[in-house]
């Protein structure tokens, strides 16, 4: 049985850049293949790669081997929506998962050794582990079983970060300085040169 899961979110529309972010040139890949090979290096967890936008053109363009994609018909409805359909698909095939990491698909500055520094930390406390940058706590971010009722309850545009919040003094945080380097705007793809 896998012990944890991780939901790799990207299922945006990337309006502000004008097309698919997750099919940017990232590292002889596409940055949401960059993603995926990262976070199907961690043995012990079930993968699942939640899509909306642009589905049939992303899906096209990306290697799957072990991993479950999943399409958000409700992306429209913002991030939370995705949250969910990625816990709700890994908790009813595997009820008995320990936790869950939430990773964006346009943070490139994302390593393995930053998910295992999660991994670390979550194994530790066994409640919340998040990133730390730009004074928010973020994603990559991993929550315990007992967090999955709130997060299911999430609505709109928001991700995981208001529970983080209401939880900071269980939370273990990791420093991950280029964290707010993400890619929204075309100004934002010179983090990927």
């Amino acid at each position: 049985m896998k012990k944890y899961g991780i939901v790799l979110l990207a299922a945006g529309a990337s309006t502000r850049l004008g097309q698919p972010k997750q099919l940017l040139a990232y590292k002889g890949r596409t940055l949401i293949q960059h993603m995926i090979h990262l976070v199907s290096d961690f043995q012990e967890t079930e993968i699942r790669v939640v899509l909306g936008a642009n589905f049939d053109e992303i899906i096209d363009h990306i290697d799957i081997t072990g991993e479950k994609v999943l399409f958000n018909e409700d992306w429209e409805n913002g991030l939370s929506t995705s949250i969910k359909r990625g816990l709700l698909d890994l908790t009813s095939n595997f009820p008995d998962i320990a936790g869950v990491m939430f990773v964006l698909c346009d943070q490139p500055f994302v390593n393995k050794e930053l998910l295992q520094k999660v991994f670390e930390a979550f194994e530790k406390e066994k409640q919340i582990a998040a990133c730390f940058y730009d004074g928010i706590l973020g994603t990559p971010a991993m929550f315990d079983k007992s967090f999955f009722e709130e997060i299911l309850a999430l609505k709109g545009d928001k991700g995981a970060g208001m529970i983080i919040k209401q939880h900071r003094d269980i939370t273990t945080i990791i420093p991950f300085e280029d964290g707010s380097k993400d890619i929204d705007t075309f100004a934002d793809l010179r983090y990927l040169w």
